[in-house]
């Protein structure tokens, strides 16, 4: 945990990729261990099977310490860079991983379900998830309120997104607030929606909502602006 400086003189992103990285290769060597302890020993009922049962209280714990270091380095990585999709699917990896770390912690006090039938269940929750979060739209959240507090190295990869993206980008065009728009980014934001009036429109297999959503926003505002 670093406290007020970076260790090692390491950047943001090398201190978050290797935290990540070593968490992902630990916990999954402390879970095989566990697991596999656990199905060793779950009907011995001694003392020295108790105290196997402790021990692995205490590897999961220290897994779960691991978990929260990884989470607050990409934290700080967030604050620094902003969220990009990588980041964002990193950070839902991480709150997957403690659901399955608490549920493994549960699993070693009463291992008397199929802790893989659940591991497996969770892995399809989050995958079904990913698909009906709107990412775009929370990145682009995080890089044009990072930009509106000066830090504007995301707003190009901002502009990449799809129309997900579109009720965010559209503040770069028409805000209101004190420090403004630079002309480069104001025009980055126009033309990210001249890409999107330019979509033909679609038969009715083929139509798209977030599409047809940022559209409406473009028009709607521009409309407001010149009326």
């Amino acid at each position: 945990f670093a406290a007020a400086a970076l260790p090692y003189g390491l950047s943001y992103t090398e201190y978050a990729r290797k935290g990540f990285f070593e968490l992902f290769f630990l916990t999954g060597v402390n879970i095989a261990v566990i697991l596999t302890t656990i199905r060793l020993t779950k009907n011995i009922d001694t003392k020295w099977g108790r105290i196997t049962k402790w021990l692995c209280m205490y590897l999961c714990s220290v897994t779960i310490v691991l978990l929260v270091s990884s989470f607050y380095r990409m934290w700080l990585y967030n604050a620094e860079d902003g969220l990009t999709r990588l980041r964002f699917l990193v950070f839902g990896f991480l709150i997957f991983e403690a659901i399955g770390l608490f549920i493994t912690f549960f699993y070693i006090l009463k291992p008397k379900f199929n802790i893989i039938a659940v591991y497996l269940s969770i892995a399809m929750i989050y995958y079904l998830l990913l698909n009906i979060v709107p990412m775009d739209y929370f990145i682009a959240k995080s890089q044009v309120d990072r930009y509106f507090n000066g830090k504007t190295t995301g707003i190009p990869y901002t502009m990449t997104l799809s129309s997900d993206a579109a009720p965010q980008i559209i503040e770069l065009l028409y805000s209101d607030t004190p420090t403004g728009v630079d002309d480069e980014t104001r025009s980055q934001a126009t033309e990210y929606f001249s890409k999107m009036k330019r979509y033909p429109k679609p038969c009715w297999q083929a139509n798209n909502l977030s599409i047809n959503t940022a559209q409406n926003i473009y028009i709607t505002q521009t409309t407001r602006i010149f009326r």
